[in-house]
């Protein structure tokens, strides 16, 4: 099983591989919208119109203008965020400025708003990512799964743009998927918020159907890890709990030794016993109802 700290590692850095691929042939509205915000940035004198237009269709002024950097894709999303609150006022300055010409049309203001709404979940996520100083397994599961989904559903849309971009980022995304998403998996279990209730119904969403193949396969490996946690738990029992054993022949010793023995053997039916009468903590835990 793959190590959760590479898990988290490679989550890090999955979005940004993720999205460099998606937009690795970038769409003519996002070239268009780009050297709108060069257009108006270039000089001063297009900068106080622009924000004349801004003021003219009641806009606020200070969010201002973002210009991004193509090899980065979140600045590409702060980039058509920004221009697509100064929507009106573009279209305004298009009908003021014969010289501007790059004005996205309705059907390339639609389409950008499309980009923009399926690019905005993969930036919050990089946010929580990068945001935290010490990020820990369990934050992972909840935010690839839901990126998952949403790579499935824009797979499906009937915008052939939207829907070649996430082919091409599930091609990867999937690579990432089968090799961490069971260690990953378990970690959210271990958050009392989630268990195992959220990933079955997570698998469901993803596979389907409830208690799949994959569901079933992550409850199989828990209880393979709490068996092994359970083995060392009930070893170092029996050494704190054993006496020590006497090096002498004489009769009070040999019987020191058999009682040693024959607690050693105790230690381990009960520990048996309990196994099969009692719930496991692992089963106690699960049973409780999330925080």
């Amino acid at each position: 099983m793959p190590s959760p700290h590479t898990g988290i590692a490679l989550s890090e850095k999955l979005y940004a591989l993720l999205l460099q691929e998606g937009l690795k042939d970038i769409d003519s509205v996002v070239k268009k919208i780009r050297e709108s915000v060069k257009y108006v940035r270039r000089s001063q004198i297009r900068k106080k119109k622009f924000f004349e237009c801004v003021n003219l269709v009641g806009l606020d002024s200070k969010r201002g203008l973002r210009q991004d950097v193509p090899t980065r894709w979140n600045s590409t999303f702060l980039m058509l965020d920004s221009v697509l609150y100064y929507r009106r006022a573009f279209c305004h300055l298009e009908l003021s400025d014969s010289n501007y010409k790059d004005c996205p049309d309705p059907y390339e203001w639609e389409k950008a708003e499309k980009i923009c709404e399926f690019l905005e979940p993969f930036y919050n996520i990089t946010c929580i990512f990068s945001g935290a100083k010490y990020p820990t397994v369990n934050l992972y599961f909840p935010t690839v799964y839901t990126s998952y989904l949403s790579l499935m559903k824009s797979e499906r849309s009937e915008d052939a743009y939207l829907s070649a971009m996430a082919k091409a980022m599930l091609t990867k995304f999937e690579k990432y998927w089968k090799d961490f998403s069971l260690i990953l998996t378990i970690a959210i279990v271990l958050d009392p918020r989630y268990k195992l209730n959220f990933v079955d119904y997570a698998y469901g969403n993803v596979y389907g159907m409830k208690g799949s193949p994959q569901f079933l396969e992550v409850k199989r490996n828990l209880d393979l890890l709490f068996t092994e946690y359970s083995k060392s738990k009930v070893s170092t029992i029996n050494v704190v709990t054993s006496l020590p054993t006497p090096n002498a022949k004489n009769p009070a010793q040999k019987f020191l030794q058999r009682q040693t023995k024959v607690l050693k053997e105790f230690n381990n039916f009960e520990s048996q016993e309990q196994t099969v009468m009692q719930k496991s903590e692992l089963d106690v835990y699960l049973d409780e109802p999330r925080v």
